[in-house]
């Protein structure tokens, strides 16, 4: 067994530990490897130049750095056991794992994103764009085992492309125009159906093969003469198609990429295939960790990419066993085949990407097409309450997915929003306040009577009712109104909301919830709820509350019922605390602190402290003493007051927050 030492130079550590590409390859394509390890490895792999810190990689690539780090680590003693050829040691002297799979590291100044960065082997970085290749492959043929190049009961068809290809084979490049122009939408007939911007391009067409016949076959010999470079004839193509044009009357000059792209498939099919520049040269690009290049560049570089693929997919016994009988009769092309692979996994199933597809195509790593875990809740259930440890955001967590639900972009933009409503919840708050009652005015007589006015969520109701009666533009512009109710569990439940018990339930939504209030028969007439409250279908009603407070015990069992209930962690809590100064300090000294916590007798996680105390030392200028001071001590005394050894205890959580030596089975430092 060889022992390899990592080498120290200039602040950069690395060593070589002597795997090949095709090493790297069968180790990605094995059975037994975890997904997590691929993901893990693919985060990096999408990064500028393949390297970046945890922490940079998470913001960027989405995920929990703490899982990143222990993935990548654990994928390093994965690859030392499978190939059971060597050991390797830090400086330090120790066993290390992460430098397996990365070929330097160095360490990050204070003011980057985390504390060491790490860059991919370049070997691997080869390794896993060959297996991404490899990966399009296998989801292909998946796909095709379900769904036919021809199924027309799933309304789906792209053998369109091959009948195409077939009908103009043998034919000049201005027969291929021709025939087009003559059926545009008929493939058999030689159309481009929608292969090109049809609506634009075929005007442009028809004219210049009715004014210009010559000129034109002029032009389209010399985009398929391939003694010149195809950037250049790309170019010509472009110039030489908008001189046949008028100056005005068209909007296209039928002259892009894709329409020369076409052409020169169907002329010739082994050189060349269709494309898209917004749908699929781009994906592709983000999906082999790609720079694009620059307009009248971009077609080649579309094939330079796809060939591996198509000479991936020609090979492929298994591939070419499936897809003949779809393709009986039809003109082949390795690169049109490869190009469907595309089509279908990166825009039109692209589900079928699994846990790639989340990672390059949702940008914030929303389940379910962008949406919260929360959001879906909240849409499935209407009411929806997060429940928690003090401290872990849920106030902030509340107003991001209302912001989600409304369409806004940021948080702050709630407060000027007609659709968003917020309250908190007291000991003296009422059905007045929120429902509807009677209040003091003074008449034009000057004598002081009472008169009915809706409370603050009744009024709130209105405006959504409102909005869907008028469509009003403005208010209906996200069919959703939201609600938050902060701090919900202190206020008395059954008087506040009285008969809204039984209208807020998430079946009795919209008017078959209707209630007879208790002022119902002071209401004027015209008013939209003359005949009975209700709760409108689009009005959603998000609530907070601390796990520990005392008031929880005052929530009805009826109104646990009505809502989804979901805890936030203080776990979940610290990526409040990234990108402040001492990050990994703080956050250190918060996971001691609560890991102490939790084996406190009489405690648990419910009384583990959320992140929001500790971000509250920038207000201390990093000083950890006076946030233990006037932050965390005052409300750890009231955890444990009552206990007979509070002082001692008290004692040991301080000594448990003091403690910033927090190493974790996958860290990785020198």
């Amino acid at each position: 067994m060889e022992k390899i030492q990592v080498q120290e130079q200039n602040g950069v550590y690395s060593c070589d530990i002597g795997i090949s590409k095709e090493e790297w390859l069968r180790i990605l394509q094995s059975k037994d490897v975890k997904q997590g390890f691929v993901e893990a490895l693919l985060r990096f792999y999408y990064m500028p130049e393949h390297r970046g810190s945890c922490i940079a990689v998470s913001k960027r690539m989405g995920g929990n750095a703490y899982a990143l780090n222990l993935y990548v680590s654990k994928f390093g003693l994965y690859v030392q056991k499978r190939l059971n050829r060597f050991e390797v040691y830090g400086t330090d002297g120790k066993p290390t794992r992460w430098v397996i799979p990365m070929c330097k590291g160095r360490i990050l100044a204070k003011s980057e994103d985390g504390s060491f960065e790490w860059e991919l082997r370049p070997e691997l970085s080869d390794a896993i764009k060959e297996y991404l290749y490899g990966f399009l492959i296998e989801r292909y043929k998946d796909l095709r085992r379900s769904i036919s190049i021809r199924d027309r009961k799933l309304k789906r068809d792209e053998l369109y492309k091959w009948e195409l290809i077939t009908a103009c084979e043998g034919k000049t490049p201005l027969q291929i125009v021709c025939d087009h122009v003559k059926s545009p939408n008929k493939a058999t007939e030689g159309g481009f159906e929608n292969l090109i911007d049809a609506i634009r391009d075929n005007k442009a067409l028809k004219y210049i093969l009715e004014k210009s016949p010559e000129e034109l076959n002029a032009v389209l010999h010399r985009l398929v003469d391939e003694s010149q470079p195809l950037n250049e004839r790309l170019a010509d193509f472009k110039t030489s198609m908008a001189k046949l044009l008028p100056s005005s009357d068209f909007r296209s000059k039928a002259n892009d990429e894709r329409t020369a792209a076409t052409i020169l498939t169907c002329y010739s099919p082994d050189r060349y295939t269709f494309y898209k520049h917004d749908e699929l040269y781009d994906r592709l690009c983000k999906y082999l960790g790609e720079d694009m290049r620059r307009a009248g560049e971009c077609y080649e570089h579309y094939l330079s990419l796809l060939m591996p693929l198509a000479q991936l997919a020609n090979s492929d016994e298994d591939l070419q066993e499936l897809i003949q009988p779809m393709l009986k009769g039809q003109r082949q092309s390795c690169l049109l085949l490869a190009q469907d692979i595309l089509w279908m996994l990166l825009k039109s199933c692209p589900k079928r990407f699994d846990f790639i597809y989340k990672l390059l195509f949702n940008t914030d790593n929303m389940e379910n097409n962008n949406k919260s875990i929360y959001r879906q809740l909240l849409e499935a259930n209407y009411n929806l309450i997060l429940t928690g440890a003090p401290g872990t955001g849920k106030t902030y967590l509340a107003k991001q997915i209302a912001a989600e639900m409304l369409g806004l972009d940021d948080v702050d933009l709630l407060e000027s929003n007609s659709n968003f409503g917020f309250v908190q919840f007291h000991p003296s708050y009422d059905y007045t306040d929120f429902v509807e009652g009677l209040r003091p005015m003074t008449g034009n007589n000057g004598e002081t009577g009472f008169q009915r006015q809706d409370g603050l969520f009744k009024d709130f109701c209105k405006r959504a009712f409102n909005a869907i009666r008028n469509d009003d533009t403005a208010a209906s512009a996200s069919t959703n109104f939201v609600f938050i109710i902060d701090e919900i569990n202190r206020g008395e439940i059954s008087k506040i909301f009285g008969e809204l018990f039984f209208s807020i339930d998430p079946g009795y939504r919209g008017e078959t919830g209707r209630v007879q209030t208790q002022y119902q028969n002071m209401i004027d007439k015209g008013d939209v709820f003359k005949d009975g409250f209700y709760i409108p279908k689009n009005v959603y009603i998000i609530g907070t509350m601390n796990d520990i407070d005392r008031s929880v015990e005052s929530m009805d069992f009826a109104m646990r019922r009505r809502f989804a209930w979901k805890e936030v962690t203080a776990e979940e809590s610290m990526k409040m605390l990234e990108g402040m100064p001492d990050e990994e300090r703080l956050k250190n000294r918060m996971r001691n602190l609560n890991n102490a916590i939790v084996k406190v007798r009489g405690l648990g996680k419910a009384y583990q402290i959320g992140a929001a105390y500790f971000k509250k030392i920038e207000k201390y200028d990093g000083d950890f003493e006076q946030l233990w001071h006037y932050h965390l001590e005052g409300l750890l005394y009231e955890y444990l007051r009552g206990n007979n050894d509070a002082g001692k205890q008290l004692k040991e959580l301080k000594q448990a927050y003091d403690n910033e030596a927090v190493k974790h089975e996958a860290d990785d430092t020198y």
